[in-house]
């Protein structure tokens, strides 16, 4: 069993465990319900969200068809709490792993671009300077053999530019390779997987800078 979970984490946090299985009630913000939810190591979980009067599920949750402003309400804050606590215990919560969500946070948080779905895989993320600008970050999922890998799937990939000579020494060292789908030239492909979280960061913001030069926004 691969453990993509933390136990530490998990008991820091208030989980208790019993046979495998850490569990663990939230309340919601606002108060009337809690989040029940059970997680393994290997990342399989289960959640409910429970009426605090009763002690019993909200079954209303489940069931596509309901609406109304009480329900939509309870939904959105289970949808909210649950991601919190997902992302708080170190739960993937997209194809990129935790060092390529920490890396998309930072940069939404720290200048506001939030990242895009552009294309109809629904998966693959954007991060542009501004609403209409030029992405200088691409998240995106390639073929394993693209990183040497004798295996079938897919990996989790970073593309960045980066300006010459960087590219060149980065390729030789073997940190990064030059890009899957993009000019091999002026763009870089880092394993997501493989690599640090602080890297990746610094990868992007040299990325960053570079389209912003490209697209007057800064001085050279």
């Amino acid at each position: 069993m691969e453990e993509i979970l933390e136990r530490d984490v998990l008991l820091g946090l208030g989980f208790q465990e019993k046979d495998g299985v850490y569990t663990k009630d939230i309340p919601f913000p606002g108060g009337g319900f809690f989040l029940r939810l059970r997680v393994r190591l290997d990342g399989e979980i289960e959640e409910e969200t429970i009426e605090k009067d009763t002690g019993l599920p909200y079954l209303l949750l489940g069931v596509p068809a309901a609406k109304g402003e009480f329900v939509e309400d309870v939904r959105r804050r289970h949808d909210s709490l649950l991601e919190r606590t997902l992302w708080e215990i170190g739960y993937p919560l997209s194809p990129f792993l935790r060092n390529g969500e920490e890396a998309i946070r930072h940069f939404e948080e720290k200048y506001g671009e939030k990242a895009e779905r552009p294309f109809r895989d629904g998966e693959s993320l954007v991060l542009r300077t501004g609403p209409k600008g030029s992405w200088y970050a691409l998240f995106l999922m390639g073929p394993a053999r693209f990183l040497g890998e004798d295996r079938k799937g897919e990996v989790p990939l970073l593309n960045v530019k980066c300006p010459q000579p960087l590219h060149g020494e980065i390729v030789a060292r073997g940190i990064a390779l030059p890009a899957y789908h993009m000019s091999k030239s002026q763009w870089l492909s880092y394993s997501i997987r493989d690599t640090a979280r602080e890297t990746l960061i610094e990868a992007i913001e040299i990325s960053r800078a570079e389209v912003r030069k490209k697209e007057g926004l800064d001085p050279r």
